[in-house]
Formats: C-alpha cells, sequence, structure tokens
C-alpha cells in the first residue's frame, strides 16, 4: 500500500503477495504443530496423576487454540486474496468507464463552454 498526496494507493501485486506469505506461515504452523506424544509421558505411571491430568488439559486446550490461530491465518490469506480480486475489478471497472468517457467525449474550449442565454 502506498500514500500519496491524493490518499492511499494499492498495489495488487503486492496484496497477491501478502496473501500467498499468510497462507505459507499457516502450513508452516501447522506442519510444526506440537506433538501430542509429550503430553502422554506425564501420565500414570511417569508421573502424578494431577499432573498428568493438567498436562492434558493444557495439552488439549493449547492444540485447540493453536488450530484456531492457523484457522484464522488461513481465513485472513483468503479475505485478502479475495479483496485483491475485488479492488482489480472495481479498478477495471472504472477504467473502463473513463475510457468510455473519453471516448465519447469531446474537447470544448474555455470560451465556448458557457455562453449566456439571451
Amino acid at each position: 500500500m502506498t500514500i500519496d498526496g491524493e490518499g492511499y494507493g494499492v498495489q495488487p501485486a503486492s496484496l497477491d503477495r501478502s496473501a500467498h506469505l499468510l497462507f505459507e506461515i499457516a502450513v508452516l504452523l501447522h506442519e510444526g504443530r506440537p506433538d501430542g506424544e509429550l503430553s502422554v509421558l506425564a501420565r500414570k505411571p511417569r508421573a502424578h496423576y494431577e499432573v498428568g491430568h493438567a498436562v492434558e488439559f493444557f495439552a488439549r486446550d493449547s492444540r485447540d487454540q493453536f488450530l484456531r490461530a492457523i484457522s484464522l491465518i488461513a481465513a485472513l490469506s483468503t479475505k485478502l486474496r479475495v479483496a485483491k480480486g475485488a479492488y482489480v475489478e472495481v479498478d477495471l471497472q472504472t477504467r473502463a468507464a473513463l475510457d468510455a468517457l473519453l471516448d465519447i467525449g469531446t474537447y470544448v474550449p474555455a470560451p465556448d463552454r458557457w455562453r449566456p442565454t439571451p
């Protein structure tokens, strides 16, 4: 996104790259997810029952939160890709409307634009 004197401008290629990066982050996070076997090591007889229960609760809750975070990042990637498509579509429609205006319009010199009625 760039800022100029008229306001904000968007580069669709930048939006597309950002969407791909977000998706890659989600994939890498999913591939590096915590190992479920680690919580098994803290159960009986290796650890006290209460410790095992607390570790299992933490593992389940953290796994849910982890998967939600990955889902959120993937959804943001999708939204960004959709926004890029919508931006490009609006940009093309605006460009077509301006081109049509230029094609059918005629230049009228300034003195001829305003003629007071008698």
